[in-house]
């Protein structure tokens, strides 16, 4: 799952896309969770893209209030599922 690197507002990304807004970095899963990277430590790569450590956990809930959850990795701007 390749990502996509954005110029936008976090609540403007899509799943897949990643941008750096105001000094930190946000991510949107494959899934379409939203993750603040402020936690993580995010190298950029020579070709724009991104490397996050440790892996990206997000979990929250859809609007039946049914438990949702993602985690793996982004790694030179490839999204990669852990679970």
């Amino acid at each position: 799952m390749i990502g996509k690197r954005v110029e936008k507002e976090p609540h403007q990304l899509y799943p897949y896309e990643y941008t750096k807004f105001r000094g930190t970095w946000y991510a949107m899963t494959p899934n379409g969770m939203l993750s603040n990277l402020s936690g993580h430590a995010v190298m950029e790569n020579g070709d724009r893209t991104i490397t996050v450590t440790p892996s990206i956990r997000v979990t929250g809930a859809d609007e039946s209030g049914n438990g949702i959850t993602w985690h793996g990795y982004l790694t030179l701007g490839v999204w990669r599922t852990l679970d």
